[in-house]
C-alpha cells in the first residue's frame, strides 16, 4: 500500500512537471504569434513574455500610419480644390477692341471724365456709334432740400472717346422738379452728364452710348455745392483789412472779395472745379495767381501774407476848390504798384493797401477835365494830396 501511494506521488509529480512544460510550450508558441521578439523575451521571465510593452508599440506605429494617411489625403483634397476658370468663347458677332478706359478729372471741365491712354487710344467706329440713341435716368438728392422744381440736364462730349462725327453739347430743360427722365434722339457716343441748378453742384458723370448699349440708365446724385475761406496777413503778422482777393474759374468766370476787418474772405456757393487764387490787383496782384482745386463742402485756404502796406487819399477838385464826383483815379508806381478809384461826394478817393513807392497820379473827370500828381506811399502810412483838374 504504502508502495501505491509512492508510485502514485511520483506519477503526479510527473503529471505536474509535464503539465508545466506543456503550458511554458503553448505560452511561447502564442508569444510567438503575438510578437516576433515572445521567444527571446520568454527567457526573460513571464513579465516580458507577455508582452504589453510590444502592444504599446503597435499601437504607436499604428496612430503613425493613420497621420501619415490623413495628410497625404488632405493634400490631395486640396489640390482637388483648386479651381481653373475656363475661358468663354461665344459665337455671336465680333465686336471691335476699344482702348483702355480710366476716370481722371479734366481741368479745363472740371469734371470725371472718360480718359483713354493715349499710346493705345482707339477712336470709334463709325459702326458703334453711328445711330441715335437715348438717356433714362434718376436724380438722387444729396443736398437735404429735393430736388429743384427747375433744373437743367447737360450733356457735354467727352473728350476722351472720338466719334467720326463730332458731338455737340446737349440740354434739356425740365420744370416740374422731375426725379426721372428720359431724352431721346440722343446721338451716339460718349459725354459726360450733370445737373445744373440753383444751388446744385456740378458733378459729371460719364456715359457711352453705342450700338447693343444705346439706351443706358444713368444715376444723377445732387449735391449742394460749398465754400473757400481764408486769410490774408502782412509780414508783421497784422490782418490786412478790405484787400481785394479774386478767384479765377477755369470755366471763364471770376468773382472777387474783399477782406474784413480780422483779414478774413469768404466765397460762397462755388462749385467743384479748378480755380486760381490771386491778392490784390487783378493786372499786378500782391500774392498769385495760385492754382488749386476745390471740392464741396469747403476749403480753409492757407493764411497768405502781403508786405506792410500803406494808403493814399485823394483829393479831385476844380480849380476854384470845389470838390468832384464821380472822378476816376488812376496812379503806377515803379515796383509794380497799382492805385485805381473814384471820388465820392466829397471828393474824396480812399485807396489802401498800396504798396509802397512813388506813385504818378492821373485823374480824368468829365469831357477834357484832366490833372495830375505824384505822392509817396510809406508802409503802414496815409498820404493825403490834393489835385485840381482843368481843362
Amino acid at each position: 500500500m504504502d508502495q501505491a501511494k509512492s508510485i502514485e506521488s511520483v506519477n503526479r509529480k510527473s503529471l505536474a512537471k509535464t503539465g508545466r512544460e506543456a503550458s511554458i510550450a503553448e505560452a511561447s508558441t502564442y508569444c510567438s504569434y503575438r510578437h516576433p521578439a515572445a521567444p527571446a523575451l520568454a527567457t526573460k521571465g513571464a513579465r516580458y513574455a507577455s508582452g504589453p510593452r510590444s502592444g504599446r508599440t503597435s499601437l504607436w506605429a499604428l496612430a503613425l500610419l493613420m497621420a501619415l494617411f490623413l495628410t497625404l489625403w488632405v493634400s490631395n483634397r486640396s489640390s482637388e480644390n483648386i479651381l481653373e476658370i475656363p475661358q468663354h468663347t461665344s459665337n455671336g458677332p465680333e465686336v471691335p477692341k476699344e482702348a483702355p478706359l480710366s476716370l481722371t478729372r479734366d481741368s479745363q471741365a472740371s469734371s470725371i471724365e472718360l480718359r483713354a491712354d493715349k499710346k493705345s487710344a482707339v477712336p470709334q467706329s463709325a459702326a458703334r456709334t453711328d445711330g441715335i440713341g437715348s438717356l433714362r435716368g434718376v436724380l438722387l438728392d444729396r443736398t437735404g432740400d429735393g430736388v429743384p422744381e427747375r433744373w437743367t440736364l447737360v450733356m457735354s462730349p467727352n473728350t476722351a472717346i472720338r466719334t467720326p462725327t463730332p458731338r455737340q453739347e446737349l440740354r434739356y430743360d425740365f420744370e416740374k422738379a422731375e426725379e426721372r427722365f428720359t431724352v431721346q434722339d440722343v446721338p451716339l457716343g460718349a459725354y459726360d452728364v450733370w445737373i445744373e441748378a440753383k444751388g446744385v453742384n456740378r458733378r459729371a458723370t460719364p456715359i457711352l452710348l453705342v450700338r447693343g448699349s444705346d439706351s443706358p440708365f444713368i444715376s444723377l446724385e445732387l449735391h449742394a455745392r460749398g465754400y473757400l475761406e481764408g486769410f490774408v496777413l502782412d509780414e508783421p503778422g497784422a490782418p490786412v483789412a478790405d484787400i481785394k482777393v479774386t478767384i479765377i474759374s477755369t470755366l471763364g468766370w471770376d468773382r472777387s472779395t474783399r477782406t474784413d476787418g480780422a483779414g478774413r474772405y469768404q466765397f460762397n456757393e462755388l462749385i467743384d472745379g479748378e480755380y486760381q487764387l490771386l491778392i490784390g490787383a487783378r493786372q499786378n496782384p500782391l500774392v498769385g495767381p495760385e492754382e488749386f482745386s476745390f471740392q464741396a463742402p469747403s476749403l480753409h485756404y492757407p493764411v497768405r501774407r502781403v508786405p506792410k502796406l500803406g494808403s493814399a487819399r485823394i483829393h479831385a477838385v476844380d480849380k476854384t476848390g470845389a470838390a468832384l464826383v464821380g472822378i476816376r483815379v488812376d496812379g503806377f508806381a515803379p515796383d509794380g504798384g497799382i492805385l485805381g478809384g473814384l471820388s465820392d461826394s466829397d471828393g474824396f478817393c480812399l485807396v489802401n493797401n498800396l504798396v509802397p513807392g512813388r506813385y504818378r497820379l492821373s485823374l480824368r473827370g468829365v469831357g477834357d477835365a484832366a490833372g495830375q500828381g505824384v505822392c509817396f506811399v510809406n508802409a503802414g502810412e496815409r498820404v493825403e494830396i490834393e489835385i485840381i483838374l482843368r481843362d
